[in-house]
């Protein structure tokens, strides 16, 4: 392989994908169109979720030699908050618990200090 090649390897490979995909889409139906791209969307998605937890992470890492899992936690009181206003709007008393486990992590801080 020459270095041109070489060195974008990974665009080309994208865009290889991405031809892939829209040969396949082309000939869908107008319905399944709607979910591939919908499902490409939530890929996307998830995928930079994951690329910026990772990169905080090593970022951390490499800042402080200490990988700190504190940035963990709130990403999942975060990501049980999401879902339980996503899920039932309505009641308020699905937040309960989030309510609960927060001042009770605000008490443990407090009492440790």
């Amino acid at each position: 392989m020459n270095r041109f090649a070489k060195r974008n390897i990974s665009p080309a490979t994208v865009g290889v994908v991405l031809v892939l995909l829209l040969v396949v889409a082309n000939g869908m139906r107008s319905a399944n169109v709607k979910q591939w791209v919908t499902l490409i969307q939530s890929g996307l998605y998830l995928a930079s979720i994951t690329f910026l937890v990772a990169s905080g992470f090593s970022l951390i890492f490499g800042l402080m030699d200490v990988l700190n899992f504190a940035h963990g936690t709130i990403l999942m009181f975060g990501a049980y908050a999401g879902y339980t206003v996503f899920a039932n709007p309505r009641l308020f008393l699905n937040t309960m618990p989030l309510v609960v486990v927060m001042f009770g992590v605000a008490w443990a801080v407090g009492m440790g200090a």
